[in-house]
């Protein structure tokens, strides 16, 4: 086995701290953007709640109408302005809870786990330093396998099994 060499991954121009530091600063900006949207859904909520009155407003108004129908009970005198302002508060409200959970939903997305490396301008870089440390990883396992103080140490058992 020969010991890998930034050259063969691509690196052997490259500033690797320069590189570690882009994608730490890429990371935390990508965490940030995910914290700004996880604290614009709270807020969302909280307006939220009010809206979620709308449906019970709407089944409230339906029944107010067919009560005074069906058996002519005036439960709560309106007129037509009350009753449009009612309609209008229910489909508005509606439609902003429908835009609030959709809002939601792309936040718990992409709330958990690791940022989308897509977006990321040297993941070529990025991808080549990481093949680069897993063979270096290797390598050294490799090599700590050939002392004969690493067979020496291992029980039988570990022996046998080539650990």
């Amino acid at each position: 086995m020969v010991k890998p060499m930034l050259d063969q991954y691509g690196l052997s121009g490259v500033n690797l701290d320069q590189l570690a530091s882009d994608y730490n600063h890429f990371v935390d900006a990508e965490k940030s953007k995910r914290n700004q949207k996880a604290h614009k859904s709270n807020l969302s909520f909280i307006l939220a709640l009010f809206t979620w009155f709308c449906p019970y407003a709407g089944i409230i108004l339906i029944i107010q109408i067919l009560l005074k129908l069906l058996f002519g009970y005036d439960t709560i005198p309106y007129d037509g302005k009350t009753l449009l302002g009612y309609v209008v508060y229910i489909i508005l409200g509606s439609i902003y809870c429908l835009k609030w959970g959709k809002s939601a939903e792309d936040t718990n997305t992409t709330k958990y786990g690791y940022p989308d490396l897509s977006k990321f301008h040297r993941k070529a870089e990025w991808d080549n330093l990481q093949k680069y440390k897993n063979a270096c990883t290797a390598y050294e396992e490799w090599i700590k396998k050939c002392q004969r103080e690493f067979w020496e140490k291992l029980t039988g058992l570990q022996f046998e099994e080539g650990l």
